[in-house]
């Protein structure tokens, strides 16, 4: 007789861990590109590229701690919500301060219509 949790397969942590890893350089990457695009500096460029690549930590939980194969979907999804609330504190953070020590954030006011 063997114990049911035992006969099933462990989550595929590592897999999870390196696609997560390749995901989260291309959004930084992604990121970059978009703000140079958008006009921003490089100074801003550079503060959005570090907000997802610090925000997207939360993202590797899910293969940091042993979590059983029952919960390992809802572990995933509470990452990627932590992922995501993370990274739009940081950027509300930015945006109410606009400084980064002496240093000014924001080069020049955009003007943009809609």
């Amino acid at each position: 007789m063997t114990d049911a949790s035992q006969s099933q397969p462990k989550p595929p942590r590592g897999k999870y861990a390196g696609i997560m890893a390749l995901t989260t350089a291309l959004a930084v990457a992604v990121t970059g590109g978009v703000a140079l695009l958008m006009g921003a500096g490089g100074n801003i460029a550079l503060l959005a590229c570090a907000a997802v690549a610090i925000g997207s930590f939360a993202t590797f939980i899910p293969a940091i701690f042993s979590i059983e194969r029952h919960s390992w979907g809802l572990a995933v999804l509470a990452a990627s919500m932590l992922r995501t609330m993370l990274i739009l504190a940081i950027v509300l953070f930015i945006d109410k301060t606009r400084t980064l020590g002496d240093a000014r954030l924001v080069d020049r006011q955009l003007d943009v219509d809609f």
